[in-house]
Order: structure tokens, then sequence, then C-alpha cells
């Protein structure tokens, strides 16, 4: 498939929809194998190219030369340079992220709308050019064949207030730039808070000073609490029209309050993490949002986060944030005192703002963005080609394509998993000296801790602190480990975020078979009512569809599938249900009999898999996976 995408607002990098832009070409290019064409303005040339330098699959930036400035120039990037560039690529689908699509299509186009604020607020267009812009725009997206919303709230508002379809629009969350992180550094805390005027314990907001963002009403509940600390507002009245932008420094005067509240203006983007990091508490009072991606920075950096709950925010910040009624000034000044007055609660809103901001990653707002794509244009995506199958016990095979991953590479394997270290012993049986790590992240080392065992391999409940998170891998192998766990997509993550670009991932995941198939209905069913806890703490099952979007989604391109099966296992648990596997086990039969049901089973799932049909052995009950992790990841 062939993409070509607008970059018209990577002429404004700095704004929401130029950030937006940047990110997701960026995680496209780490996560697609499909060819991208950017489509720029001439002076975002250099940006773009930037964006996709170092991709494996092909790319170009289409640079245009604009013959107007302005509002004018915009109009005629948008439904004539843009239409024209698209064309002349020969580009299978069109990607605008933002509402301004071409009215006439030059292909398949999927347009991205962040917010409708436009048409739900109609004195923002005041002028005959806004609203005729606004009309222009909300007719081509109408006509595009998809449209993403940042969020559900935006999603719904999509349908009521433009009509279109539901069927016709997807939810791609956006997420916050990897910067956001938190930072400790008390020289670097101290330094930042000095060059804004800034006291410890400061309350803080940054985002826009329009009426929307309805600071008025944090300017009031701030008057009202009994001990105040300071309040810094970072933004800038882009107009002097007060209906637009109200007098905020006024305000502060007239309630007495203006010797606490300090206005940074803007603020360097290199300092947003840092006070985001620094403050006792982030304040989002705003009446309408798309997405809300400031919160969820502020989060991502450890604030406690205090947030209106009004259109998409509560959805974004989940449960861990104070939420308030945007239009009580009592419920807000409440909050505040709750959340400065009580230290305990500030930590576990820290704790729990960081779990949340995690969930929200580029990587899986490109992989949505895909999914649209795809619905758009009939195509599946690339597929991993499906090898046959295996049997479950030929190990051999498996050991032998890992090994030579990391022949004579001291140090640079790891393997994760609940079973007897079979990788780690033929690592060092064949690589005499070198230095391997491995870890059991399995329910039963949960209540566990971190203990060692042999030097080198580990046991832990929890892969996020083990102590090989400073080293980078060549290979990594997953066994027997993604059905233990309840969030098994962040534990793949932080387990690739060792593994080098590159470098090959081999994970055993269980699956749920074929539909129909004994296995299926052993698991979906139940039979026996203690399945799960028969298959020692397993708490999940894969399809291939499933396995392959969460590898995905960690950016690892998948390379080869292979179906493991066990039928002796599976003809086990039949007998066992029916109170008679003891009884077979020690019969003659179980040497006859037995195996050649076994080579029946097997035969059978051959011939469907590999000769008939290409598809799911009846008997399939993992998925042996290759993966690669990409370049830029």
């Amino acid at each position: 498939m062939h993409i070509a995408i607008s970059g018209y607002f990577l002429l404004h990098p700095n704004t929401g929809t130029g950030q937006y832009t940047a990110a997701l070409i960026r995680a496209l290019g780490q996560v697609s194998h499909d060819r991208i064409t950017v489509v720029c303005p001439r002076p975002a040339q250099r940006l773009a190219s930037s964006l996709l330098e170092g991709r494996d699959t092909p790319w170009r930036v289409a640079p245009l030369s604009m013959p107007f400035g302005g509002d004018l120039g915009k109009l005629w990037f948008e439904q004539v340079g843009l239409v024209r560039a698209a064309g002349a690529a020969r580009a299978d689908l069109l990607h605008v992220p933002y509402l301004g699509a071409p009215l006439v299509k030059p292909c398949k186009t999927v347009v991205t709308i962040h917010d409708l604020i436009m048409m739900l607020f109609p004195e923002t267009r005041r002028s005959p050019q806004a609203r005729a812009y606004t009309w222009l725009a909300a007719r081509a997206a109408r006509r595009a064949d998809i449209v993403l919303a940042d969020s559900a709230s935006t999603r719904d508002d999509v349908v009521r207030v433009l009509g279109i379809s539901m069927e016709k629009v997807r939810v791609a969350y956006l997420a916050p730039d990897e910067t956001m992180r938190p930072v400790v550094d008390e020289g670097r805390l101290d330094e930042v808070r000095r060059k804004y005027g800034l006291q410890p314990g400061y309350l803080f907001y940054i985002g826009g000073l329009d009426w929307r963002k309805n600071l008025s009403l944090l300017l009031r509940s701030f008057a009202a609490l009994p001990q105040q600390p300071q309040l810094a507002i970072a933004g800038r009245a882009f107009s002097k029209r007060r209906d637009s932008f109200p007098d905020l420094e006024g305000m502060a005067e007239s309630l007495g309050i203006r010797d606490r509240v300090v206005f940074l203006g803007l603020v360097a983007e290199e300092d947003k993490a840092v006070l985001y990091s620094g403050c006792a508490a982030f304040v989002f009072p705003s009446l309408y949002e798309g997405f809300g991606l400031t919160p969820l920075e502020a989060m991502a950096c450890g604030a406690p986060v205090l947030c209106s709950w009004a259109s998409s925010l509560p959805e974004v910040v989940g449960g861990a944030a104070q939420l308030f009624d945007p239009n009580d000034e009592a419920d807000l000044s409440r909050a505040l005192a709750l959340v400065l007055g009580d230290q305990g609660l500030r930590k576990e809103m820290s704790r729990k703002g960081i779990d949340q901001a995690r969930r929200f990653t580029w990587t899986k707002t490109a992989v949505e963005t895909l999914e649209g794509y795809r619905q758009v244009t009939d195509e599946t995506g690339p597929q991993a080609r499906i090898w046959g199958i295996e049997s479950l016990s030929k190990w051999n095979t498996v050991l032998r394509r890992a090994r030579q991953e990391v022949r004579g590479r001291d140090g640079r394997a790891l393997e994760v998993g609940c079973g007897a270290g079979r990788f780690m012993r033929s690592l060092k049986e064949n690589n005499p000296g070198a230095v391997f790590f491995g870890c059991d992240p399995d329910l039963r080392s949960l209540s566990a801790g971190l203990s060692q065992r042999d030097g080198s391999h580990y046991s832990a409940g929890d892969v996020h602190s083990l102590p090989y998170l400073d080293r980078r891998f060549r290979t990594v192998l997953v066994f027997d480990v993604m059905e233990h766990l309840q969030d098994p997509a962040r534990a793949l993550e932080e387990i690739v975020r060792v593994l080098e670009p590159g470098g090959l991932l081999h994970a055993l995941i269980p699956c749920e078979g074929q539909p129909g198939s004994l296995h299926w209905l052993l698991w979906k069913l139940n039979w026996g009512g203690d399945l799960k806890e028969r298959h020692s703490g397993h708490v999940q099952r894969f399809t291939r569809k499933t396995a392959q979007r969460m590898l995905l989604e960690a950016g690892l391109q998948v390379e080869r599938v292979t179906y493991s099966m066990h039928p002796l296992g599976q003809f086990r648990d039949v007998l066992s249900y029916v109170g008679q596997e003891e009884w077979f086990r020690k019969s003659w039969l179980d040497n006859f009999l037995f195996r050649g049901l076994v080579r029946l089973l097997w035969s059978a799932a051959y011939l469907e898999s590999n000769l008939l049909f290409k598809n799911v052995p009846l008997g399939a009950v993992a998925l042996h996976v290759t993966a690669r992790k990409g370049r830029g990841v």
C-alpha cells in the first residue's frame, strides 16, 4: 500500500496538530512496511525527511512551493497542491491529519478530527472566512472514506454533529512524547524553579488561555483556599479580544491573589517535563477537549492531576485523577484542599497516573491508524508466513535457531520463561564462559520478590524490576509466560525494551486453537470447571490475530509463525475429565493404542494445516512466533 500524508502542519511543529503529525509519521515509519510519501510545504522538507530517516521500506518527501501565504496559501495546499501531489505519486490512500481534507479526493481518503470546537462553539468562527472554511472542512470530512477521532467522546461528536455513520469513525488515541518522564534530578528541578521564579510545592497549569480552558474558575477556586501555594500558569493569549481571552492578570488582581499567581508565558519545550515533575499538583479545568494531552503528559511525569469531568477527559485520565465539576468553583476548591493536604494521596495519585499514561503510546496510535487504512483499502496488511506445525516437544529446532543469533556474543541473550531453562543451559554449553540472563515471571513467583539462582537466573513476579534492564540483548526467548500474566502487553513492552534494534524475539504463545476443535472447546467451555487451575495458573489464551497485534504494538515485526501441537496432552486432558487418566497411564494401552492415536491425530492435523487448508490445525495449542525489533524502536 502507498500512503500519502499531508505534512502541512510540519510548518508549525510546536502546535498540537504539528506535534501529532510529526509523532504519527515517526511511529508509522517504525511499525509499517508500506510505502510512505509525505507531502509538505517546501520549508518543512528537512523536518519531514528527518522523521523517516533510517526506515528500511520506501519513503519520500514531496515538497510543494506555496504560491500564496497565510490562510489563502493553506487553502491552496489543501485543495489543490495536496490533491495534485497525491495523484502524481499514485498513492492508494491520502491521510489528512486534521480537519482540512480536500473536497475533490485524489484517492481513498482518511481524515483525523481532533475536536469540533469550531462547530460546537459558533462564537469561535465569527468572520465570514471562518464560517466558509468550517463549511468546506465539514463537507470534505463527510466525503472521507474513514474518520479517525482522538477519543470516543470526539467520535460521538463527529457522529452527532457531522452526521457521519458510526461505522466510518474509528478511535485512535494520542500519546505523550517519550520525553515526558519523571524528572528526579534535584539540581535540574531547582534550576527550572529559579528560572521561572517558582517555589517548591506550586500548583501548575499549561495550555491555552482562551475562555474554553476555564481558567477564571481556577483563579476563583484558588482564591478560596485558606492556605495558598504558588499557582503557575503557562501559555500565551493570541488575541486581545476579551470575549475570547479573558484578562486573567486583572482577575487575579481583583481577587487579591496576584502575588501568589505567576504567569510564565510560553515555556521552553525542554522545561515542560521538569515543571510537571516539580509541581505539587497539575490542575486542568477545561470545558471541552477532543482528547486532553496535557493532563496525560503531567501524569507521565508523575504529577498528581486534578481534572474536570468534561468531554473526553475522564476517558483519558481514567481513575488516576481527582475529577471535579468544571462549572462549580466550590467543587474545585474542595478537590484542591484535599490533594494539597494529603501527601499520601498525592503519592498514590502520582503512581496511578504514571501507570495510566503508560497505556498510551505512539506505537499503539500508529497501529490503530494502520488498521483504519486497511479498512479503507480492504487490505489485511503484511502477514507472517505460516510455516506449518511442529511437535511441542521438539525444542531442539527452536534452540538451534536462537543459538545462531547469539553464537560467540557474550552477554547478549535473555530467556524469560517459567520452564526448565533449556535455552540457558544450551547457551552455556555452547558458549563456555559467556554470561547470560534468565527470569521466570510466573504466578508462583509473584510473592517471592526477586531471588537469584545460579548467579544468572532470576525469579521475579514483576518483569519491570529485573536487574537486566540496563542491558541490551540480541536475542530474547519468551516461553510459557504470556498465559500467566494479567497484562501481557505491558510485560511484553518492557521485555522488548531490552532487545536491541534488529534483534530477534522467539516467543511461545498459547493459542485458543481452531474454533470447533477439541482444544478450543475445552478452553472456551471450561469442561470440568477447573481447566485454568489445571494449567498452572493460566489466565490468557490468544488467537493468531490478537498475538500479532500485541507484538506489533510493542514495536516488533513478525517474521515467522509456527503452530505447535500437543495431541498427547489434549487426549490426557479428556481422560482426566472422565476420571480415567491414571488408569490409562498404567494400562498396556499406553504403549500401543495411545501412541497410535497420537500419530493419527498428528497426521490429520498435518494434512489439514499444510496440504489442504493452510489453516490453524485442529490440534494447535501454541504459536511459536519469531519477530524482529524495528530499527527505529
